[in-house]
């Protein structure tokens, strides 16, 4: 019951905006009749009847003070809004210069971004085929060699002159490379997504990426050739890449 009796009281302290002085109490009103079984209370009596029942000690009011403009405090519409916008931007309450300036380059929360060799042939016409079959706009591509590319690689943790592989940075974002990222990706496109999946679960990873390096990635020049600058969107596809 004491216990019990400081939680109301808490309750009470909080909605009411402090704990309240000596001075403060007055005497109640006079009861109102309301329907058979119920009584109105006002909030200074219900105050006072719980410290008469629970009798804390000085030490314990001066506890339950501080608890009570905590929880005041936490409850607040402003401490609301500031807790919301820290969510929304992942835990901080501001965004590093890499996601500052990777945001200024058009990449949004939730956005499913590939990384290309922007020279390669095969690669540009990868990200062809991805766009042809992503009706929805679910991705965004930047070139390895860009700014925006090298950007993504180093933020999560990879090496910014490492184009080996292509990478897919999933919605949630994870990173895959190598024969994953091309089946994760594969997920997404319209009418190849159980495909990937199936491809992706019944072949082993070892066998994949061992195809994907040493028969497709190491002769991808020699076969399907290279050019001498990074690929340039068309002006209808200029927003959904990340370089200039």
């Amino acid at each position: 019951e004491f216990l019990a009796c400081n939680l109301l009281c808490a309750t009470a302290v909080t909605q009411h905006g402090g704990w309240p002085r000596s001075s403060e109490l007055q005497p109640p009103p006079p009861m109102k009749r309301a329907e058979p079984g119920i009584r109105l209370l006002s909030a200074p009596l219900f105050v006072s009847a719980c410290c008469a029942l629970s009798i804390p000690t000085p030490a314990l009011a001066l506890k339950m003070r501080k608890a009570a403009h905590q929880l005041r405090g936490i409850s607040s519409p402003r401490a609301l809004a500031f807790n919301a916008g820290v969510a929304m931007q992942g835990g901080g309450g501001s965004l590093s210069p890499q996601d500052a300036f990777l945001r200024e380059r058009g990449l949004q929360n939730g956005d499913k971004v590939l990384l290309f060799d922007g020279v390669c042939n095969m690669c540009s016409g990868a990200v062809n085929f991805v766009i042809a079959r992503d009706p929805k706009s679910q991705f965004k591509f930047a070139s390895i060699q860009g700014e925006a590319g090298q950007t993504i690689q180093r933020k999560y943790g990879r090496d910014p002159s490492d184009l080996s592989t292509l990478v897919f940075v999933d919605s949630d974002k994870s990173v895959h490379v190598r024969s994953e990222a091309v089946l994760r990706a594969g997920e997404y496109l319209e009418g190849w997504g159980p495909l990937a999946r199936a491809v992706r679960w019944l072949v082993p990873r070892g066998l994949r990426d061992f195809v994907y390096t040493y028969i497709v990635a190491n002769n991808r020049y020699a076969v399907f050739g290279k050019t001498s600058t990074c690929r340039r969107p068309t002006p209808e596809l200029r927003a959904r890449f990340l370089d200039n």
